[in-house]
C-alpha cells in the first residue's frame, strides 16, 4: 500500500476503528475483484462509492432515523450550512425555527451524541464524515 493511500484512509477515518476497518475491507475487496495485490489510489477511488454507501447504510442512517422529527429537521438545515464548525447562528438564519428552539434542538443533538460544542455557538459532529452524509441524504 502506498503512503498516499494510507494517508487518505487515515484522514477519512479520523481514527475511528470501525471506519478504518470498513475502508480497509472495501479497498481489499476492490483490489481482489480487480485481480490486484497493489492497493493504489486508483483502486481507492473506485472503492469510495461503496465505502460511502456502506457507511450511510450501516452507520449514519440509523443515528438520524432514531432521532425525533424536530432534530432530524435541524440536521436537514445543518446539511446546507457551512462546516466545520457548525455555527448556531447559521442554523438560526437558515431555519424557520425560533433562536431558542434551535438552541434547544442543538442541546438535544448533543445529548444524543450527534454534535458536541467546541465553543460558544460552535459545534462539530461527533463522527467523521457526518456533514457530508447529511449533504448526501438531504442535499439538492
Amino acid at each position: 500500500m502506498s503512503p498516499a493511500v494510507m494517508e487518505r484512509i487515515i484522514a477519512q477515518a479520523q481514527g475511528y476503528p470501525f471506519f478504518l476497518q470498513l475502508w480497509g475491507a472495501e479497498l481489499w475487496d476492490t483490489a481482489h475483484d480487480a485481480g490486484s495485490r497493489n492497493l493504489s489510489m486508483e483502486l481507492l477511488a473506485a472503492a469510495e462509492r461503496d465505502i460511502h454507501r456502506r457507511l450511510d447504510e450501516e452507520f449514519y442512517t440509523g443515528r438520524v432515523d432514531s432521532l425525533p422529527p424536530a432534530e432530524q429537521d435541524l440536521l436537514r438545515v445543518a446539511a446546507m450550512c457551512p462546516y466545520p464548525p457548525l455555527a448556531s447562528a447559521d442554523l438560526r438564519n437558515a431555519s424557520s425555527r425560533t433562536p431558542g428552539n434551535v438552541n434547544l434542538l442543538l442541546g438535544r443533538l448533543s445529548e444524543h451524541g450527534i454534535v458536541y460544542r467546541t465553543d460558544k455557538g460552535l459545534y462539530e459532529f461527533t463522527a467523521p464524515g457526518f456533514h457530508a452524509y447529511l449533504g448526501r441524504r438531504f442535499g439538492p
